[in-house]
């Protein structure tokens, strides 16, 4: 059993170095798709979430649809500066009822791919890990808090200044459905255009 993980953790390993020569060594590589030099971009997900991460909590019972819209600063090529709103409501395993909160949030985000590779794959795809801090309001429990927000976003650049991004996200915070650290993970997919 362990021979075999260790074959696949070397292989992605040379895949990995590969992959990162090939970045540098393919400089003449042209991009049609190069970005514009916009700083301002909108984006809106749709996926849906979970209330916790222990093994009873993965039940289809306690999914939810989820809302994630976002305005963007780009501060430089490699950051962003994000204000956006996710909601509507989340489902708990102890009850059936639809906890409906709003969750207005300042994040900062980091493109990753830019300190691996610089030319034409970067410009078609960004890697992007992002934390912040927002307002929580649970109308469940008439209660209003700051939470942590923390992700990480996958990006393909689809056409000139509009991008098709994955996005794992959650919400964070302390008392938002049971009385200690809870937390919201969240998986979805949406657009983003720059404007």
């Amino acid at each position: 059993m362990s021979k075999s993980i260790t074959k696949i953790v070397l292989k992605v390993f040379f895949l990995l170095i590969a992959f990162y020569n090939n970045c540098y060594t393919d400089t003449n590589l042209t991009n049609e798709f190069s970005l514009e030099k916009s700083k301002i971009s909108i984006g809106l997900n749709l996926g849906m979430q979970i209330s916790g991460i222990k093994d009873e909590d993965f039940k289809f019972s306690n999914l939810s649809p989820f809302i994630n819209l976002v305005f963007s600063y780009s501060i430089s090529g490699h950051s962003d500066l994000k204000v956006g709103y996710k909601g509507f409501y989340f489902k708990y395993i102890l009850d059936d009822i639809n906890h409906k909160y709003h969750f207005i949030y300042i994040s900062f985000s980091l493109n990753i791919l830019d300190y691996f590779c610089t030319t034409f794959l970067e410009n078609r795809f960004n890697s992007k890990f992002y934390l912040g801090s927002g307002i929580f309001h649970n109308y469940h429990k008439d209660k209003t808090q700051f939470c942590i927000d923390i992700g990480g976003q996958l990006n393909y650049q689809l056409v000139k200044n509009l991008f098709l991004n994955f996005d794992i996200s959650s919400i964070a915070g302390w008392k938002i459905y049971q009385d200690n650290y809870d937390i919201l993970p969240a998986l979805s997919i949406g657009l983003t255009k720059k404007i």
